[in-house]
């Protein structure tokens, strides 16, 4: 029984030890995943930027600008039957014509 038992912890060392080392190479993966696509992102901003010069926007803008329309997409969708555009008058109207 004791033969088991040392079988079985020495087993789940060497299980703790792979897991371990994975856990470690994934870190190292991630690392220099993460690296690339900074880089890449940083490139692409760099090209962004240099593009909006060369068009003469300037960044203070195009953020007002994209402030403006996160607002008006932001603003809830008016409801089928209380929108803006009902008008007691313009039922009351409908319903004359109708009779």
């Amino acid at each position: 029984m004791a033969l088991i038992r040392g079988q079985k912890k020495r087993h789940l060392n060497i299980l703790n030890t792979q897991v371990q080392h994975f856990d470690c190479l994934n870190n190292q993966h991630f690392g220099t995943w993460m690296v690339k696509h900074f880089e890449h992102a940083r490139q692409n901003l760099a090209l962004t930027m240099e593009g909006l010069q060369r068009l003469g926007f300037e960044e203070r803008y195009l953020r007002e600008q994209w402030k403006d329309q996160i607002e008006s997409q932001s603003l809830p969708l008016p409801s089928k039957y209380h929108s803006a555009n009902f008008d007691d008058n313009v039922c009351c109207t409908f319903l004359i014509m109708v009779q």
